[in-house]
């Protein structure tokens, strides 16, 4: 999509206007949130505290409640009454009825006399409940709870007068429960009883007043056991609450803070925990962000349509006449000029021009100038194109020599290689002759003793015949019959039979073999590359130079990877392989090693093949591959199988790398690349 300068023009404008105004209400945000994040961090931490001093002055209240309800006459005189029948009775251990018909026990408890008198003077407490030294419930307000009395009654006998124990438990089926409980005494100090009086833990939060009443996102929580018991905000009853960890930085965008209140029964306690949102905080800045932004609006549209004024008057009116004439040159009108905007002839004085006007008194000069110019460019381009055009020719001509010569160079190449193929054969010829020549052997000899038994056989096969025609066998006759059986020798016939037939086939296909190996090394490559077995190929070669690591005790160890074919020429990647190979062995004295090992890397293939022979002198490696180059004796070598095996396999983009010492023996490593032609690495 094409932006024009003027869309350019007031995007610059905008920009310039509303990045600085965006940087001021940053800053300013920034620094209004910082004050209102500490405002209101010290109204949740003042909240926090004042509620619980409330519900430490209620629990005051209600600890003074209870002692009078405990110090009742009416409860004083059951409890007192109670205890001097027990010294006349058996203590009776029982605390709640282990079944109580229709709440007919219960019903009795809550209707005696000192229940009645409790029941009318209680309004703090949800439950009220006076029991003996031993546990029994005595009177009761409210509908008390069959609860084991062992935990509440001790906390009754560590209180005193003065300070009443404020017991905090989970009760039944994990409700929070709160109770005050207080000894009962009588005269010289004696333990009449015990009293506990449930509080309403919601009666708490509302002892807090105007504190617990939070905005919205906020609220006041009572917590015991790090679990929520109490709240302003009904949904966070029962929320699991980690105090620890509670104020510790800014969480879900609430500031907290907690203060505890502690209750007198070990180290028992609760926690007011006071939540209130930043956002609170931040709801006065909004007005002023939002004046702030409807100023600058104004002041940047009115500044804005000025710029733009200006800019279009000055700067895109000029350019659209620089383009407008631009574009009239480019078609070919060569006398246009372009008008200066300001100064020059009738105009304003030079002192009001810019950098547009300088840019319009330069166009005209360039125009001045290709006008100039392209008088001569016409004769100029003409004489350049006969030039180009005489040069063209001589190339095309040059061409043509060089495929010429390129064509000899290719037929030399294939020439060399198959003089160097038919080398290699005389150098293997004798080899292949005593390879065909000692499976013949054996052939004729077996041909020799099949061609005898043949014909006693055939002999004596006629005689048969001829008794069998006169009717009439003599003992004399049978005589000589069994001598010539006993000349045949039937038993050892029978007995070689199988092995004289199955060795003259083996020796036949061992010729069979040898001369396809000697055919496909032989053979002219064909036009196109095709895939090869590289490592049949080897075992192909090693078939044919087989006479000379016989004759010369040498071992092969074949190394073979995991390696798939390759594209190349195989009878010219043969050639490479018997040249390596012929010169290992006649690098080798008596009793070495030569070893084939194939490998794949990165895409590659990798052949090696190394002896354990002479070596080559470090001033002859770096000539090792040069044509006609030769360590042998004259007649033993022409040295080209080396120059020869580096053509092909650069030819097949791979590469022939070579390490050797004197004494220790050479290993040659060829690298070809899967597909015929790749560059090497």
């Amino acid at each position: 999509m094409k932006i024009t300068i003027h869309t350019k023009v007031a995007l610059v404008l905008i920009l310039a206007s509303v990045i600085p105004l965006a940087i001021a209400v940053a800053l300013a945000y920034h620094h209004r949130a910082a004050d209102a994040r500490i405002l209101a961090d010290r109204d949740v931490r003042q909240r926090a505290m004042d509620c619980a001093a409330d519900i430490g002055r209620e629990l005051q209240a209600l600890s003074g409640q209870a002692g009078r309800l405990a110090a009742d006459p009416a409860v004083a005189h059951l409890l007192q009454e109670h205890a001097t029948q027990q010294d006349h009775a058996e203590n009776e251990n029982a605390v709640w009825p282990a079944h109580d018909e229709g709440g007919q026990w219960l019903q009795s408890l809550m209707q005696n006399e000192a229940s009645l008198h409790v029941q009318a003077h209680n309004a703090a407490f949800r439950e009220f409940l006076v029991c003996d030294p031993s546990g029994r419930p005595m009177a009761a307000a409210g509908k008390p709870e069959a609860v084991e009395p062992s935990a509440w009654i001790k906390a009754s006998r560590a209180s005193d007068a003065t300070d009443p124990a404020i017991l905090a438990d989970a009760g039944q089926l994990g409700a929070f429960r709160l109770s005050i409980c207080i000894r009962i005494l009588g005269e010289e100090g004696k333990v009449l009883g015990f009293a506990r009086g449930v509080v309403d833990i919601e009666r708490l939060l509302n002892a807090c007043g105007d504190e617990a009443r939070t905005e919205a996102g906020g609220s006041v929580d009572i917590v015991y056991a790090s679990s929520v018991v109490a709240s302003s905000d009904p949904l966070r009853m029962g929320f699991a609450v980690d105090v620890d960890t509670a104020v510790q930085g800014l969480a879900d965008g609430m500031i907290t803070r907690v203060s505890r209140v502690e209750l007198p029964v070990g180290r028992d306690h609760l926690y007011v925990l006071a939540r209130k949102g930043v956002a609170a905080g931040l709801a006065t800045f909004g007005a002023e962000v939002d004046r702030l932004v409807l100023l600058s609006g104004v002041s940047i549209l009115v500044f804005f349509l000025i710029g733009l004024y200006i800019s279009h008057q000055h700067i895109v009116v000029p350019i659209r006449r620089l383009t407008k004439g631009a574009r009239i040159l480019a078609s070919g009108d060569l006398s246009h000029r372009i008008t200066p905007h300001r100064g020059g002839p009738g105009g304003q004085s030079s002192f009001a021009k810019d950098e547009l006007d300088d840019l319009a008194h330069e166009f005209n000069q360039m125009a001045d100038a290709l006008m100039k110019s392209h008088d001569g460019l016409e004769e100029m381009v003409s004489r350049r194109t006969n030039e180009l055009a005489g040069e063209n020719r001589r190339a095309l001509e040059a061409r043509g020599k060089l495929e010429d010569v390129l064509a000899k160079l290719r037929e030399t190449q294939a020439n060399l290689i198959q003089t160097e193929k038919l080398a290699s054969l005389g150098q293997l010829v004798a080899g292949v002759a005593h390879e065909i020549n000692n499976p013949l052997s054996f052939v004729i000899n077996n041909l020799s003793v099949i061609e005898r038994d043949y014909r006693i056989i055939l002999r004596l096969l006629l005689e048969y015949r001829k008794l069998r025609a006169s009717g009439e066998i003599s003992q004399a006759v049978l005589d000589k019959l069994a001598a010539r059986e006993d000349e045949i020798d039937v038993e050892y016939l029978d007995a070689s039979a199988d092995r004289i037939f199955s060795s003259t086939v083996n020796g036949l296909n061992r010729v069979k073999t040898i001369i396809l190996d000697l055919k496909d090394f032989s053979r002219p490559d064909s036009h196109e590359p095709e895939d090869v077995d590289i490592q049949q190929a080897l075992d192909i070669t090693l078939e044919l130079v087989g006479y000379h690591l016989l004759s010369k005790g040498i071992h092969v160890v074949r190394e073979y990877g995991s390696v798939g074919p390759v594209r190349c020429y195989s009878g010219r990647l043969n050639q490479v392989f018997v040249n390596l190979i012929v010169n290992a062995i006649q690098a080798i004295d008596k009793g070495g090693t030569i070893s084939l090992r194939t490998s794949e890397r990165e895409g590659r293939v990798f052949i090696q093949v190394s002896d354990t022979g002479c070596g080559i002198a470090p001033e002859h490696i770096s000539k090792i591959f040069d044509p006609f180059f030769t360590t042998k004796k004259p007649g033993q070598g022409t040295g080209l199988g080396l120059s020869v095996s580096y053509g092909i396999v650069r030819e097949h983009g791979g590469t022939i790398e070579l390490q050797s010492r004197p004494g220790e023996g050479t290993v040659f490593t060829i690298g070809l690349p899967r597909t015929f032609g790749e560059a090497s690495a």
